[in-house]
């Protein structure tokens, strides 16, 4: 289960419950530059997404992931095929993402 905590600034964060694995996905309707990082800041990709594209990505070694969208409108993603819902309408965002399980 996918629960909203709080959101500071650009930041949101929420945690994950009940789930074993953790694929996150990103389904693009339009550019975007994406940079996901893990609970000890490394880079686990970063890289623009053109619109049409969908991004996959197994974070199940993780405990936390930080997912920044360098543009949101249009673009979806997903932790464990469910939607993360975006809490503002900035352009920028990161998704902070605590994996409890």
């Amino acid at each position: 289960k996918l629960t909203f905590v709080e959101t500071e600034g650009q930041t949101s964060t929420y945690h994950l419950t009940g789930a074993e694995n953790f694929m996150l996905k990103i389904v693009a309707t339009n550019n975007t530059w994406l940079n996901i990082k893990d609970e000890n800041n490394q880079i686990l990709t970063d890289k623009a997404v053109n619109a049409g594209e969908t991004f996959e990505l197994d974070t199940s070694d993780s405990t936390r992931i930080r997912v920044r969208l360098g543009s949101t409108p249009g673009n979806q993603v997903f932790m464990n095929d469910q939607l993360v819902e975006y809490p503002t309408d900035m352009v920028t965002q990161n998704l902070v993402i605590q994996f409890n399980k």
